[in-house]
């Protein structure tokens, strides 16, 4: 199955459905698998502006089995380094996560992809791990088709020291122990700028099972 990706005619057939008088009888006419397949390849935040536009469209945001969530679409990337900034797109980030791995009105809906792009923010680290890892245990391995964490640094690999190096390790370790099931099925890693312990690597890549491209950066 290919996955779904943003693309200009999603946000064409969006603006067509929203700029006719008969906005209302047109959304009804489509059936819901036409139009969360148009939701899936939109970017995110315009994917949950659409809940506003009528009361059809409320379910069907959280139905998405195709999911990209990317922390760059919370916080312009200039303000990336700042902690107060940084922070609260990790609020929101968070709750956008747990919107869409809630259980929904659909009992055979199924995440097939996900792509998760975030921080390591102490704070909301282990609230993305159990969130992620109850979502795969539910909808069992098998069903599962690409699973991808891409942990960035809160610092620049550049001036990222030491200490705060080993640090984003045992941050990642903590996540990486709250989501046993999550990287049974994680198909795609990336990290930057950590430092591990010797038994790190040798745990981490016999837990990931699926494990098909991993990209470490600046690691010790």
């Amino acid at each position: 199955m290919e996955v779904a990706t943003p693309n200009n005619n999603a946000h064409q057939v969006i603006d067509e459905l929203v700029s006719n008088d008969d906005d209302d009888d047109r959304l009804s006419t489509l059936p819901d698998e036409i139009l969360i397949d148009i939701l899936q390849r939109l970017p995110l935040r315009t994917s949950a502006q659409t809940t506003i536009l009528a009361r059809r469209w409320t379910h069907l945001f959280p139905s998405m089995t195709h999911l990209k969530i990317d922390i760059n679409e919370f916080v312009p990337h200039i303000l990336t380094r700042h902690n107060v900034a940084r922070s609260m797109a990790m609020s929101w980030y968070t709750q956008a996560l747990r919107t869409l791995l809630a259980p929904t009105i659909d009992p055979d809906r199924t995440i097939r992809t996900m792509h998760l792009r975030f921080y390591p923010t102490d704070s909301y680290l282990l609230s993305i791990a159990r969130m992620v890892d109850d979502a795969v245990q539910s909808a069992s391995a098998s069903k599962i088709e690409v699973l991808d964490f891409a942990i960035l640094n809160e610092v620049s690999e550049v001036h990222c020291t030491e200490k705060q190096m080993s640090r984003y390790g045992r941050r990642f370790m903590s996540f990486f122990q709250a989501c046993p099931n999550g990287f049974r099925c994680l198909t795609s890693l990336s990290l930057w700028a950590l430092r591990f312990r010797d038994s790190d690597i040798p745990s981490l890549l016999g837990s990931c099972h699926q494990l098909q491209h991993l990209l470490l950066r600046a690691l010790q």
